[in-house]
């Protein structure tokens, strides 16, 4: 094959999936422009010819943004009936059907996706977004297996794909593969040092492994890309529970209080460590906080009638002592 030919082919492989993609706008110029370069290319020729034909409006990128639009401002139902329009219209575009089943991935409509990814992957089997997409929705129906497939193909197309490192690694988690789940996010860090959720996930699967020192350092490593990451705040705070530093713990706790005042996990979190660090009075006013927003929480309950039963037992001992003290001096005085 000649270098003319070759640089045909490549541009009427561009064009087509430009064409499935639905930017039937740039697929309808680039075959115009091997036409000028190629004027007997009758494959050319003939896709250009089939989309000018395509009755009523032409696919635009417009369409698909104006999709988004929908869906980014919460208007899921309006987006699913703007996209399956655009399907009915414009037949074989597996964009569209990727872009319907991201909708219905959002409406947690996950079957109805899932067969929405099968139809963009019959028309573009290498499609790799709607092999991610596909792998989403089966990990959310816990269909760990399939979806460990779809990013195992994903990888085995693009060894240096991040985003699959990552979400692989979450299905590994899912399935109690910790070890395996920690090299996988350890692989999207090595290609992606900045994601605060790898840095995250990395120290959860550290936690449940027992290695606390190193979780503590990934949920660092999270908080110093993502300060106001109040998971990664709050797990940190769990960490340096389980080593015994409440008073660490409980300034993150105080951290995330800062941000998120009325957080009773975190009022909890605080009122235990200001109880295990001895300072009482603070620890019971904490736990009524706790009560004042979840009158129902029976650990709040349970410690502070703890620490009021204490107050009560050190009164008692307090006035026992006074009265022994009182009698001891009486005594002396009687003996001088």
């Amino acid at each position: 094959m000649t270098q003319r030919s070759f640089s045909a082919d490549q541009q009427l492989s561009q064009a087509k999936k430009l064409a499935r993609q639905g930017d039937i706008e740039a697929a309808k110029r680039l075959y115009g422009e091997i036409l000028a370069q190629f004027p007997q290319n009758k494959k050319a020729r003939k896709e250009l010819k089939a989309l000018q034909e395509r009755g009523g409006s032409q696919l635009s990128r417009e369409d698909f943004e104006r999709i988004m639009r929908l869906f980014h401002s919460g208007k899921l139902d309006a987006a699913q009936a703007d996209a399956s329009q655009l399907i009915r219209l414009h037949r074989g575009q597996p964009a569209l059907h990727n872009l319907l089943a991201v909708i219905l991935i959002r409406q947690n409509k996950l079957e109805a996706a899932i067969e929405q990814l099968g139809i963009a992957l019959q028309l573009q089997p290498d499609f790799s977004d709607a092999i991610n997409n596909l792998g989403s929705a089966y990990t959310k129906l816990g269909h760990t297996e399939q979806a460990q497939r779809c990013y195992l193909s994903l990888l085995q197309a693009e060894p240096r794909d991040p985003d699959a490192w990552f979400n692989l690694g979450n299905v590994q988690r899912k399935q109690g593969e910790l070890s395996d789940a920690i090299n996988s996010y350890q692989r999207s860090i090595q290609l992606r040092p900045l994601s605060a959720d790898a840095h995250y996930e990395l120290g959860r699967s550290h936690l449940d492994l027992g290695a606390i020192e190193q979780a503590i350092a990934n949920f660092q490593d999270a908080l110093g890309i993502r300060e106001n990451f109040l998971p990664a705040r709050k797990s940190l705070a769990k960490a340096y529970l389980s080593l015994g530093k409440y008073s660490a713990a409980g300034d993150c706790y105080k951290q995330i209080l800062q941000a998120q005042p009325e957080d009773t996990d975190a009022l909890l979190g605080l009122a235990d460590c200001q109880r295990l660090l001895g300072i009482y009075s603070a620890a019971a006013q904490t736990y009524r906080q706790v009560l004042a927003l979840a009158p129902d929480s029976s650990a709040a309950k349970e410690q502070l009638d703890a620490i009021e039963k204490r107050k009560d037992t050190k009164r008692r001992d307090d006035m026992t002592l006074n009265a022994i003290v009182k009698q001891l001096h009486q005594v002396k005085q009687a003996l001088d």
